[in-house]
């Protein structure tokens, strides 16, 4: 898929392809001006039925810290607002703590946390629909995309 998308004066490419069970996606964007600017990119993956499965699907990633967002996300946030964690386990707003690695059971829930990766690893986030079938796919990143961001947020069918 490619797009020139005139307002920003961006070129946009995105390629997509099945290897065996993993998916790639590879993104390449061009400015279309003459001077340099400055440009931020932001994307997150977004989930549901029937790759998610409340309280059992699992994401793992080869994080590190993380934080919380500094402010509620959401009439359903169910972190410490601003809080630092060790990854998984994140602090809950009303005390104790929650495994990040699985997917929330609640009917709704939202909360927005950032992570550092650990550069060592390649990286990756697995699926688990079915504990007892252990489906993990890999989403890989390069050591220098150090910093992950992972909103979840969801409203009830």
């Amino acid at each position: 898929m490619r797009a020139i998308l005139p307002i920003a004066h961006i070129r946009f490419e995105r390629r997509i392809g099945l290897h065996g069970r993993t998916v790639r996606i590879r993104e390449k964007i061009e400015s279309l001006l003459a001077f340099d600017r400055a440009i931020g990119w932001t994307q997150h993956v977004t989930l549901g039925p029937p790759f998610l499965e409340n309280g059992v699907t699992e994401f793992r990633a080869s994080a590190t810290q993380s934080q919380v967002l500094e402010r509620p996300f959401g009439t359903a946030d169910y972190l410490s607002v601003g809080a630092s964690f060790t990854w998984p386990m994140a602090p809950r707003a009303g005390g104790g703590e929650v495994d990040l690695r699985r997917f929330p059971g609640a009917p709704t829930s939202s909360a927005y946390t950032a992570h550092l990766m650990d550069a060592s690893v390649a990286g990756y986030l697995g699926r688990e629909s079915q504990p007892r079938e252990s489906a993990v796919e890999r989403a890989d990143h390069r050591p220098r995309d150090r910093v992950r961001r992972v909103a979840d947020a969801r409203i009830p069918p």
